[in-house]
């Protein structure tokens, strides 16, 4: 098995950090966020240093009613310190608090209602996120609860398939046959439920996976044989199989490709859904077919606080930056500008502060139509213009 270059706490944040999904619908995630962004306002990123001790007993005034008895206390406090996690990278405050968090936020996934699990297990993707160091002791004591947690309800179902493919993002080295096989049997699986977002969880990690297994499948209709393909940084498959290994792994991918383009139509499809949820369902897995089929590197750029831009390329890098702008909603530029496991995730290291701008004086000077750069400019056009002028006469004599 490929061993990810990040395990300890972005393992442990990507087994975390989609479980706030356990308790909404298709629509779930869009209305936490929104919810998030919302409550964000109550707590500024950019905040003054005189407020600093305010913030502070604020935070610890949230903590202390995570011991209260009453379960909707507990909630309002968890929902108030993901807020504040989320719109801010308070590093400080989640190591000096770190047992604290973990504790309490294990107990609610132990014994508190489903909202209350929900909640924590939020809080701790994000106390995870922000911390940023390795810990294989945190991962391995939240590790139990978490797969309790996500091993019966859909949601919690599809939300572990995310974290899943998000780690499979990160693996340096090839999966062997059997693992190969595995992935791809489990997946075709998932492909088959009821619930449609464990079903479109599913359609995403079969898109990670499949730019290998469609390479390999094409390559054997031309030739026979079965190469391995590097997935834009994530894993690859093996360069030698079988050949009934190799013919039973070309059935695998045909039938997941068959499967999604029947979602994408939505034929063969008995259960009732809404006429909203099959729209979704055909707009989200005709997009995957289509970057499966296009030679189209798929890309994007996202401009930062200060002006830095980054910029990412590969199926890998923008199925990482999604995952994680999904779960952070509005605190995700935040992030990306102090968060330091981000800037390992993503490879760039951005500006501390917006460089220095121009007085109106230096802008009248330098960029005017009086300054001596715009006279440059106009006496070059000038010039340009003359001479052409003149090569044109010549050659009409």
């Amino acid at each position: 098995m490929g061993r990810p270059r990040r395990l300890n706490n972005a393992t442990a944040a990507a087994s975390c950090l989609e479980l706030r999904s356990l308790h909404g619908g298709p629509g779930s995630v869009n209305s936490a966020g929104a919810s998030v962004a919302g409550s964000a306002c109550s707590y500024p990123p950019d905040r003054d240093a005189d407020d600093d001790d305010a913030v502070l007993d604020d935070f610890e005034r949230r903590l202390d009613a995570l011991f209260e008895k009453r379960g909707t206390t507990r909630e309002r406090a968890l929902e108030a310190l993901a807020v504040m996690l989320r719109v801010d990278v308070r590093d400080a405050d989640c190591q000096q608090h770190s047992e604290t968090i973990i504790s309490r936020c294990l107990m609610a996934l132990k014994r508190g209602s489903a909202m209350e699990s929900s909640l924590a297990s939020q809080l701790l993707g994000l106390h995870v996120l922000t911390l940023g160091q390795p810990d294989d002791s945190l991962f391995e004591s939240l590790r139990p609860e978490l797969e309790r947690t996500a091993s019966g309800d859909p949601k919690a179902r599809a939300a572990a398939v995310r974290g899943w493919s998000f780690l499979f993002t990160s693996l340096d080295s090839e999966l062997c046959e059997s693992e190969a096989a595995a992935c791809l049997a489990a997946l075709a699986g998932l492909l088959k439920e009821r619930d449609m977002e464990l079903r479109t969880a599913a359609g995403e990690a079969q898109h990670m996976d499949a730019p290998a297994g469609v390479e390999e499948h094409e390559n054997a209709a031309a030739n026979g044989k079965a190469n391995g393909k590097v997935n834009g940084g994530g894993a690859k498959v093996g360069k030698k199989q079988p050949h009934t290994q190799h013919q039973h792994q070309h059935q695998q991918v045909e039938g997941l490709l068959g499967r999604m383009q029947e979602l994408a139509s939505n034929r063969g499809e008995k259960l009732r859904l809404s006429r909203r949820d099959r729209a979704a369902q055909r707009s989200t897995f005709r997009g995957l077919l289509a970057s499966l089929s296009g030679g189209d590197t798929p890309s994007v750029r996202i401009k930062l606080q200060h002006g830095d831009c980054l910029e990412l390329e590969g199926v890998a890098a923008v199925h990482r930056l999604a995952f994680l702008r999904r779960f952070l909603a509005g605190g995700f530029q935040a992030h990306l500008q102090h968060n330091a496991l981000l800037h390992d995730v993503f490879g760039f290291q951005p500006r501390a502060e917006r460089p220095d701008r121009l007085t109106a004086l230096e802008k009248r000077l330098t960029r005017g139509s009086q300054s001596a750069g715009a006279k440059a400019r106009s006496a070059n056009r000038t010039w340009s213009r003359d001479a052409k002028a003149s090569r044109m006469m010549m050659e009409a004599y």
